[in-house]
Formats: C-alpha cells, sequence, structure tokens
C-alpha cells in the first residue's frame, strides 16, 4: 500500500495517539469556526467554515434518522474511556475520527433531480471523516434528545 506524505496510516501500532491527534485538530477546527479574525481597520470579518463526512455504518431507519438530525435530536459525546459516542434520537453509534487527504468529495445539488433541472454547486471537500458504527448500548441512550 503507497502512503502518501499528508495522510497518516491508521493501522499502525500507533492508531490510539492518532485518533487523539485527530481530535486534538478538529477541536482546533471547531475553535476556527467559533472565533473570528477581524483585519486592521475592523470593517471587515472572517472565518473559514470546517465541513466534515460522517460516515453511519449498521441498521437503522434512514427517514428517523433524517428527522432527528433536521430537528436537532443529535449529540456528539466522549465515554468515560475517552472514545466518542455519535447519538441520533436513539440510535447510538461508535465513532472515530480518519482523516481523507482532502478525498471526501460533496457535491451540493439545487433544484429537482426528478424534474432533470438539477445544479450543482461548488464542490466541497473535506480532510476529516467521523466513521460511525451501530452499536445496541443502552447505557448511551437519553430520553431528553
Amino acid at each position: 500500500m503507497e502512503k502518501n506524505d499528508h495522510c497518516t496510516d491508521n493501522n499502525t501500532s500507533n492508531r490510539k495517539a492518532s485518533e487523539e491527534e485527530n481530535k486534538n485538530k478538529l477541536d482546533g477546527k471547531a475553535e476556527a469556526n467559533k472565533s473570528t479574525i477581524s483585519n486592521n481597520d475592523n470593517t471587515d470579518d472572517e472565518y473559514e467554515e470546517t465541513v466534515m463526512v460522517m460516515h453511519l455504518d449498521g441498521k437503522y431507519d434512514a427517514n428517523l434518522l433524517r428527522s432527528c438530525i433536521l430537528n436537532g435530536g443529535y449529540k456528539l459525546r466522549t465515554k468515560d474511556d475517552g472514545n466518542l459516542v455519535v447519538q441520533i434520537g436513539h440510535s447510538v453509534f461508535n465513532a472515530t475520527f480518519t482523516e481523507t487527504c482532502g478525498s471526501d468529495l460533496l457535491l451540493p445539488v439545487t433544484g429537482n433531480p426528478n424534474e432533470g433541472n438539477e445544479t450543482f454547486d461548488d464542490p466541497i471537500t473535506s480532510d476529516i471523516r467521523l466513521v460511525c458504527k451501530k452499536t445496541n448500548n443502552p447505557f448511551f441512550k437519553d430520553p431528553e434528545i
């Protein structure tokens, strides 16, 4: 397997350290989203938007998950052992960050594809992917969501 200089190989013995490093990178990017950088004359505020792809793996009701996400019924949590968990409604997923080196490409579609008048907006790339595997652990179910 050829290793790209800009990517990390998460299959090494340092996988745990690499995951922690990826979490720290995301924390920094999240902070960058929250803060604004003002130029010298204080007339323009700028910020950098970060996009992350979340891959859900397992059996679930896609319509129910979509409804929960659109209504804000999701949380990203950290377990006591430091691992991440994504909760969408009552579905719980164990999660890990992976670097994608910008290989996740998202093409936003405007218009209705069924009517043939769809157009693609500017593509978005993601350097971080959150891979989530479904679990049946009732400990993480939160009735408040």
